[in-house]
């Protein structure tokens, strides 16, 4: 019952978070106020919800199976994390 579409709002905040935390681990300031993280986190709310897209293309060209769908969410938000790094 659940498709790729149900996990995008679960795993967006997520990625994003984890995102924000390893900008923050690398020196970047921590934002103080809801303003300042709104905008602090743009970056990484568009990265998740690109990577995002990217995954759900390349789902939709595979089997489909629970164990796909997993693999390919892992792998994208350990992308994720290894482009953050390496950015930074």
């Amino acid at each position: 019952p659940w498709g790729a579409k149900a996990q995008l709002p679960l795993l967006v905040p997520l990625q994003a978070r984890m995102l924000r935390d390893l900008a923050v681990a690398s020196g970047a300031p921590a934002p103080v106020t809801q303003q300042e993280l709104g905008i602090a986190v743009v970056p990484e709310v568009g990265a998740a919800l690109g990577a995002g897209a990217l995954a759900r293309t390349l789902v939709r060209r595979l089997p489909r199976s629970r164990l796909v769908d997993g693999a390919v969410a892992g792998g994208v938000t350990l992308a994720l994390a290894a482009a953050a790094r390496s950015l930074r």
